[in-house]
C-alpha cells in the first residue's frame, strides 16, 4: 500500500495552548535509578539520582505538568511511591538488549501494570520478545534518545531495526543536545511504505503496526538531579485522567515540547549529583588516592564547602581512571569549547549561568592540581 493512501494521525496546531492540552514529563528519574550507567558515577560508587519520588511529583506539578510519572531504570519503585497521588501512572526506562550482539537501547514504557512490568523485566534481554509483548499487551512505549549508544554498540543496522519494531521515539531530551534527535526526526520524515518494505527484507523482520512508516515523537527532561524537572515534556489533547492520556499516546495524538539540553546542563547535573553524593560519604571513605590527597592539601581537611566537594568528585573520577591531570584539563577544555555562544566559539556563555559557574569550578580544580 502506498504511504500516500493513508493520512498520518495529526495533532491540531491550532489548539489553544493554554486550555486545550495536558502536559507530562515522560522521562524523569528518582532515587530508585540507583544502578548508574555513567562511567563517572560507577568509579566512585555513586547512585544515578538522589531525588525523592515526592520531590519529583512536587517539582513537576509546580512546573505546570498536569500528569506525573517516574521512569526509573528497570524499576517501577519510584512510580509506585507516588501512585496514590492524583494524575500519576506507572512507567519505567528499560534497558533492552539485541540478543544477537548485546547492543543495548533504552525503552520507556508508559502506563504499565505491576504484572506487565514483571513480564517486561524478564524479557528485556531479548529486544524482539520484548517488542512482541509490548504490542500484544497494547502498552504505550517510546525509544529514548534513539541515536545515543548506551553501551557503545549501536550502529545503522540497529537503528533500522528500531524503525521496524517501534512506533514512537523521543524527539526532545532535556539533558542532551538537540542535534541527534533532530537528525533522527529528519530520517523518520523520509520514511514511506516502500522504505519500510526494503528494511523489512534487509533484516528479515515484519514491521510492527498498521502504518509502520508513521512515527510519533515525545519529549522528556531525562532529569536525574531535580534541577531540570519538566524542562521538556509531552503534550496531548486535554485529558480527563491518566487513562485518557495513555490512549492519546497510543493513538499518536501527542507532540514533544520544551527544550533540549546542553553540555553545560549535563555538567551541572553531574556536579549536583556529586554534591549530593559527598553529603552522604565522608572524604576519608574515598581512600587515599591522589585526588583526595591533593584536595586535602589545597582546600584543607574536612571536605570544605559543597562546591569544593564537587570538585573533589570531578578530580577523583578522572584521576582514578589513570588518565592524569593533563587529560582532565583537556577534557574540560573540549567540554567548554564544544558549547558555542553568540559571541563565537572562544567566548564563554553569558555570565551568571549556574552551568558556567560549575564549569569554572571544575576548570579551577584542574589548575589547582598543577596542570
Amino acid at each position: 500500500m502506498s504511504s500516500a493512501a493513508v493520512a498520518a494521525p495529526t495533532f491540531p496546531d491550532s489548539l489553544d495552548m493554554a486550555d486545550a492540552v495536558s502536559k507530562v514529563d515522560l522521562h524523569i528519574h528518582s532515587k530508585f535509578s540507583d544502578n548508574p550507567g555513567a562511567w563517572l558515577l560507577r568509579q566512585v560508587g555513586a547512585p544515578e539520582c538522589f531525588t525523592e519520588p515526592l520531590e519529583v511529583y512536587r517539582a513537576c506539578r509546580e512546573r505546570s505538568m498536569d500528569f506525573v510519572t517516574i521512569s526509573d531504570h528497570n524499576t517501577i519503585s519510584g512510580a509506585l511511591e507516588i501512585a496514590h497521588l492524583p494524575g500519576t501512572f506507572l512507567s519505567a526506562e528499560m534497558t533492552v538488549t539485541f540478543p544477537e550482539d548485546g547492543c543495548e537501547i533504552h525503552c520507556l514504557v508508559h502506563g504499565v501494570s505491576e504484572e506487565q512490568f514483571r513480564h517486561l523485566d524478564r524479557l528485556r534481554k531479548d529486544l524482539y520478545e520484548f517488542s512482541d509483548y509490548l504490542w500484544a499487551e497494547d502498552i504505550a512505549h517510546t525509544v529514548a534518545h534513539p541515536l545515543f549508544s548506551v553501551n557503545g554498540r549501536l550502529d545503522v543496522a540497529h537503528v533500522e531495526k528500531l524503525l521496524l519494531l517501534f512506533p514512537r521515539f523521543e524527539a526532545i531530551n532535556g539533558t542532551r543536545k538537540a542535534q541527534a534527535c533532530d537528525l533522527f526526526r529528519l530520517v523518520c520524515a523520509g520514511l514511506d511504505a516502500e522504505a519500510l518494505e526494503r528494511l523489512a527484507h534487509r533484516h528479515s523482520l515484519e514491521p510492527k503496526g498498521d502504518h509502520p512508516w508513521l512515527k510519533h515523537f515525545t519529549g522528556g527532561s531525562d532529569d536525574h538531579s531535580g534541577l531540570y524537572s519538566a524542562s521538556a515534556w509531552t503534550e496531548v489533547p486535554k485529558a480527563a485522567g491518566a487513562h485518557e492520556l495513555i490512549r492519546h499516546l497510543k493513538a499518536g495524538a501527542h507532540r514533544p515540547a520544551g527544550k533540549a539540553g546542553s553540555s553545560f546542563q549535563l555538567g551541572r547535573n553531574f556536579t549536583h549529583l556529586a554534591r549530593r553524593f559527598s553529603d552522604t560519604k565522608s572524604t576519608a571513605a574515598h581512600g587515599s588516592d591522589l585526588a583526595v590527597a591533593l584536595f586535602d592539601q589545597v582546600l584543607g581537611h574536612g571536605g570544605g564547602s559543597a562546591a569544593n566537594r564537587e570538585l573533589l568528585f570531578a578530580a577523583r573520577c578522572f584521576l582514578g581512571s589513570g588518565r592524569g591531570t593533563g587529560d582532565l584539563d583537556s577534557a574540560l577544555g573540549r567540554y567548554r569549547g564544544s558549547e558555542p555562544s553568540a559571541d563565537g566559539p572562544d567566548k564563554a556563555p553569558p555570565a551568571g549561568l549556574e552551568e558556567e559557574r560549575c564549569f569554572r569550578r571544575a576548570a579551577d580544580l584542574a589548575h589547582r592540581l598543577g596542570v
